[in-house]
């Protein structure tokens, strides 16, 4: 088991628009900014059997999460009230991101 203790704060933006025109199709579009979560000297401890321990140390970590920007499409088509068709596409932007200090 890998024990992991470290807090972080990252803010991003969501905008969402949601369209429902009255006839049988709804469309839906969602942006979500990148972020990039880092963690500079978090403390690990590993819990694994005694034969294993000197391949798992406790100790420091740096490390860094980039989280991109997403862009999501949704689409449903209801023909009939018991049929939904419904399409969603997501889009990633993995050099689109904005850095928390």
């Amino acid at each position: 088991m890998l024990r992991f203790q470290e807090k972080q704060l990252a803010l991003g933006i969501t905008l969402e628009f949601f369209y429902k025109p009255g006839g049988p199709l709804d469309v839906g579009i969602s942006y979500r900014s990148g972020i990039n979560m880092s963690v500079n000297n978090g403390q690990v401890a590993f819990s694994v059997p005694g034969g294993l321990a000197a391949n798992f140390p406790n100790g420091t970590l740096s490390a860094s999460l980039p989280l991109p920007a997403v862009t999501t499409l949704g689409l449903n088509v209801h023909p009939t009230e018991a049929l939904n068709v419904v399409l969603d596409v997501n889009y990633w932007m993995e050099n689109i991101r904005y850095t928390c200090i």
